[in-house]
């Protein structure tokens, strides 16, 4: 028998225990923290148990997110515009940083590719 390792998230761990002491075949625990589901019985975890639980180490996603498509805002977006969205460029920690720096007045110059150097007077560079 093939068993599925459940660790529920915290809030919902005391209402898993419930569910798996009230089953017929028994659901036993692993760990502290997770319970060691029978594969057959897996299917039988009432959806809201499993929301935010790692199932076998892996975040728990829901089947109907698997499959169906995503919805969209509008119905009548053309898959041109959704394409746009999705290449739209993201900023990242580093401009975000940049940022705060400069609204600290910690900025940070670089020199331009080229351009030369300052050297300090007597000293060989």
């Amino acid at each position: 028998m093939m068993l599925i390792k459940v660790k529920p998230a915290s809030p919902l761990r005391t209402e898993f225990a419930r569910w798996a002491v009230s089953q017929d075949a028994r659901v036993d625990t692993c760990s502290h923290d997770q319970f060691c589901v029978p594969q057959d019985q897996f299917a039988d975890i009432p959806e809201h148990l499993l929301a935010g639980a790692l199932v076998d180490g892996q975040p728990y996603r829901p089947s109907d997110a698997l499959s169906s498509p995503p919805e969209t805002a509008g119905r009548d977006e053309t898959t041109e515009a959704v394409q746009r969205v999705d290449e739209a460029p993201v900023p990242d920690e580093g401009a975000e940083a940049e940022a705060s720096r400069q609204a600290s007045g910690q900025t940070r110059r670089t020199p331009v590719r080229g351009a030369r150097r300052k050297t300090t007077p007597g000293k060989d560079s």
